[in-house]
Parts: C-alpha cells; sequence; structure tokens
C-alpha cells in the first residue's frame, strides 16, 4: 500500500454540510466561533472507504479578551491608571499653588515695605 493512493473525506459538524476530500491528509479550518465541533474523518484507499468515521470533538474557547475575568481585569487596571494620573496631576497643581501663594506673600510683603 503507497500513501499516494489513500484518500481522506472529512466534515467539521456545525460548520460545513458536505464532506471534503483531500489526499495530503491536512485538514486547516479559519476563523472558527466559539463552541463544540465533531470531526468526521473516512479514510479510503481506492475509491473504498471505511464504514464508520474517526471522529475528533474539538472545544474552541473564547479568546482571553472576550473573558469576563479579563475584561473586569482591563477595567479595574485602567481605572487605577486614570485615578493615579489624576492624584499626580492634582498633587502637582497644589504644589504650584502652594509656590504662587508664597510668591505673592513675598511680592505683597515688598509692596508693603516700599510704602
Amino acid at each position: 500500500r503507497s500513501p499516494e493512493k489513500i484518500h481522506f473525506r472529512y466534515m467539521l459538524e456545525k460548520s460545513e454540510n458536505n464532506y471534503t476530500e483531500t489526499k495530503d491528509g491536512k485538514i486547516i479550518y479559519n476563523n472558527l466561533s466559539t463552541g463544540t465541533y465533531t470531526l468526521k474523518v473516512f479514510c479510503g484507499l481506492n475509491n473504498e472507504w471505511n464504514n464508520v468515521p474517526e471522529t475528533v470533538i474539538i472545544k474552541i474557547a473564547k479568546p482571553i479578551w472576550a473573558q469576563w475575568w479579563f475584561i473586569l481585569s482591563a477595567i479595574l487596571i485602567i481605572s487605577f491608571v486614570v485615578f493615579l494620573f489624576i492624584r499626580v496631576r492634582f498633587a502637582r497643581l497644589q504644589k504650584q499653588k502652594i509656590l504662587l501663594e508664597k510668591k505673592l506673600q513675598i511680592r505683597t510683603h515688598e509692596i508693603v515695605e516700599k510704602k
């Protein structure tokens, strides 16, 4: 038996309605939605196919960015960064206010002394 005479017929349930034949034994699916799929594969030699397919159950999980805990973590981290930014900005403004008040007192004192 030579490998070049072996054919495969496959179908991914919930994604396809018909079987696809191939000689190279490679099966590639792109952009599958989240869910559970059943891959059915028949093997054949000289157009004689086995009667019962081999099956593989494939589970596609949600991508990490669609998980509830990831979204919650991202919201918390972004909120914390915004909070820190506002707090640092407020502290700088407070320092500027204190410096300006000191300068104002010094200038006022100088003006009062000159009179």
